[in-house]
């Protein structure tokens, strides 16, 4: 598996299938954004991304899977 990095460029691309339970996040769907922290999580150790400016309104960053980045 090939990881994005810190600083890489990405498109937000949220499946139609994922956009139900994830709304709060639509609001960034389509839109070029910079990683700003890539965090492993679980025994694999899969990373979640987050994103510059892509914070809830209580600071909290929100957190997207790789399969929802598309390199730029």
């Amino acid at each position: 598996m090939k990881y994005l990095n810190v600083g890489d460029k990405v498109l937000v691309a949220i499946p139609s299938e994922d956009r139900g339970t994830h709304f709060q996040l639509l609001k960034y769907n389509n839109k070029q954004m910079i990683i700003t922290r890539r965090k492993p999580v679980g025994r694999l150790r899969t990373p979640y991304y987050e994103l510059e400016g892509a914070k809830s309104e209580h600071g909290i960053p929100y957190a997207f899977v790789k399969e929802w980045l598309v390199e730029l």
